[in-house]
């Protein structure tokens, strides 16, 4: 036998006790986090707030989660409302975002009245944004500005 063809036995040969004892570490680890996940109930809010947590420590220097924060004590508010058809989900999403960076960039509360086809609040929760419709009264002397965008048309009414 040639000696390099020995000396390849040996490295190999060397390389499995450590192999082992990665894979077995690994397969530990993965264990252990499927206990905690079956042993903890899920909910929505857990679930967001881990994802949250995960990328605060990958981007903590890049993201200041402050800047998008709407102010909660201002009387002025932006409501994004749906109480009938409002186009499929792509196109709430989208009126949603339109309107919550628009209550950023005016400093406004920013609310979301959606009970179409069923409240909103049956499928998600706030978060880091409390959204939570709070109806007001009408004693109050308010403006009211609708923009209609549906049909690809964009309505203005001033109540």
């Amino acid at each position: 036998m040639s000696w390099r063809f020995i000396l390849m036995v040996i490295i190999s040969i060397s390389w499995i006790p450590i192999l082992i004892f990665f894979v077995t570490n690994i397969n530990s680890k993965l264990i252990s986090q499927v206990q905690i996940t079956i042993s903890k109930p899920w909910t929505l809010v857990t679930r967001n707030n881990v994802r949250l947590s995960r990328l605060y420590k990958k981007y903590n220097l890049l993201l200041n989660l402050t800047a998008f924060k709407t102010n909660h004590l201002s009387n002025k508010t932006i409501i994004y409302s749906c109480t009938s058809f409002c186009g499929g989900w792509g196109d709430r999403l989208r009126g949603i975002i339109s309107a919550y960076i628009l209550a950023l960039l005016t400093d406004r509360h920013f609310m979301i009245d959606m009970n179409y086809p069923c409240d909103i609040l049956k499928v998600v929760e706030p978060n880091f944004v409390n959204w939570t419709y709070v109806k007001h009264n009408k004693s109050k002397n308010r403006t009211r500005l609708y923009i209609n965008t549906r049909d690809g048309q964009v309505i203005f009414q001033v109540i």
